[in-house]
């Protein structure tokens, strides 16, 4: 019966890490859709678009380093649990 609970608490675990690691995902996901689309309009508005790409050129890469990175963490922490 111990062993049983154990185990069920464990899968929950991982399924909420998983979980956190989408929501993450998502959460990048937007940054990048919010940062594309400003740049997009404003390049249809005819208005000083250099500003959005500038951004946009910062902002993105920062974000898709802090994905591998929290992604590579994730990954260890699975690894190093499933060792136990």
């Amino acid at each position: 019966m111990y062993k049983q609970k154990e185990i069920t608490k464990d899968k929950s675990v991982i399924f909420f890490q998983f979980l956190m690691l989408f929501i993450f995902y998502f959460f990048v996901g937007c940054i990048i859709a919010f940062v594309v689309n400003g740049i997009y309009n404003a390049s249809e508005n005819e208005d000083a678009f250099i500003y959005s790409i500038v951004i946009g050129t910062i902002v993105i890469p920062v974000f898709l380093i802090l994905t591998l990175l929290v992604t590579s963490v994730f990954w260890v922490i699975v690894r190093e649990g499933k060792k136990d």
